[in-house]
């Protein structure tokens, strides 16, 4: 059985400061370490921000300010929009050229499909309804509603 998210926590705080990151080691195939909190398999990461009484709502993103995803240092930690998230990427220059030059589909951090889009501005659901049935962020089914993304999908009906 592999270590709680509290053993990986104490490991990856051992010796370190307040501000420093503290890292957990990466899984075998170099991803982000996971443990079970309420029946749920969370990273490391979402477990500290539950454990400071900080819940990460449905469609949100835990965000590193240091730019470093194995850190769960919960000072370098915060919740934002994928679409937030994307764009303090983009302003630390952390993307690789081609995801801020393609658009839609062609962007390997896209979540919709350009069907989903053309569905999403032409059915009758609610934001909640879509968002839920994307598992995207309401900022994210708004912007591609209103064309605020998606600008390469043209608008039919």
């Amino acid at each position: 059985m592999g270590k709680s998210a509290r053993q990986w926590i104490a490991l990856a705080k051992e010796g370190k400061s307040d501000d420093e990151c503290w890292e957990v080691p990466p899984t075998p195939s170099g991803g982000v370490r996971s443990s079970l909190y309420m029946g749920k398999d969370l990273h490391v990461y979402r477990h500290v921000l539950t454990m400071i009484g900080c819940d990460v709502p449905s469609g949100l993103v835990v965000m590193h300010s240091c730019d470093n995803r194995h850190c769960c240092n919960p000072r370098h930690l915060s919740i934002g929009t994928q679409s937030e998230n994307i764009l303090d990427a983009s302003n630390k220059g952390r993307l690789p050229k081609e995801t801020r030059s393609h658009p839609g589909e062609s962007n390997p951090a896209s979540v919709l499909t350009e069907r989903d889009v053309l569905y999403i501005r032409q059915c009758g659901l609610s934001t909640v309804e879509l968002m839920d049935k994307y598992h995207v962020s309401k900022g994210t089914i708004n912007d591609a509603r209103a064309g605020r993304t998606w600008r390469n999908v043209p608008w039919e009906g």
